[in-house]
């Protein structure tokens, strides 16, 4: 896509009237993290939901080729009083962050789930609808994503009416690695 987006503005440049238009590759100083694809989906109550929103934030680690299945416990805002008396070890969390961010969560809270042995972290903001969001690095060690509050909802809900005997599970799945020497490009040309 960014070869199209380069190429589609020398043509809207040569369009404009601009001579000795030039297309330029442009190394980048850093790896770029690169996600190929992801799906995440929760079953219980003899019910399997795909949760559409959930996007997972820049650098989150991948799963390498295996879908996780995971049980799912409900954290509520992630405090060391909300996983007081939960076994969250090997098993995905939800947790609500309590502001209206572009972060996956707050870095303590994000630190305190993995402390305590979480697998996987989803997190939602509340903030209405479904949509789905790009968070910033959340800099975690176990695949992280951001749900819609629809989604983050059902998937409480869900967690709310489980029988301990059955709890929902969260089938994960990121394929995703750091590009060692990705490229873009500058365009320009000369303006007569």
């Amino acid at each position: 896509a960014d070869t199209e987006d380069a190429q589609w503005l020398q043509n809207k440049f040569r369009q404009a009237g601009l001579t000795d238009t030039r297309i330029q590759t442009v190394a980048y100083l850093a790896p770029q993290w690169a996600p190929r694809g992801w799906s995440v989906a929760v079953s219980g109550g003899g019910k399997t939901m795909p949760l559409t929103t959930a996007q997972p934030p820049y650098g989150s680690p991948a799963t390498g080729d295996k879908d996780l299945n995971l049980e799912i416990v409900y954290v509520g805002l992630g405090s060391e009083a909300d996983f007081k008396g939960r076994d969250v070890r090997g098993k995905a969390v939800l947790l609500v962050k309590s502001s209206l961010s572009r972060q996956a969560g707050p870095p303590d809270i994000l630190k305190r789930a993995e402390d305590h042995g979480a697998a996987a972290i989803l997190s939602t903001d509340m903030r209405g609808g479904n949509y789905s969001a790009q968070s910033y690095r959340a800099y975690t060690h176990v695949p992280s994503f951001h749900l819609g509050t629809k989604d983050a909802e059902s998937l409480r809900d869900l967690i709310g009416r489980a029988q301990a005997s059955d709890p929902p599970h969260l089938r994960i799945k990121l394929d995703a690695d750091w590009a060692s020497d990705p490229k873009s490009y500058l365009v320009w040309g000369t303006l007569p």
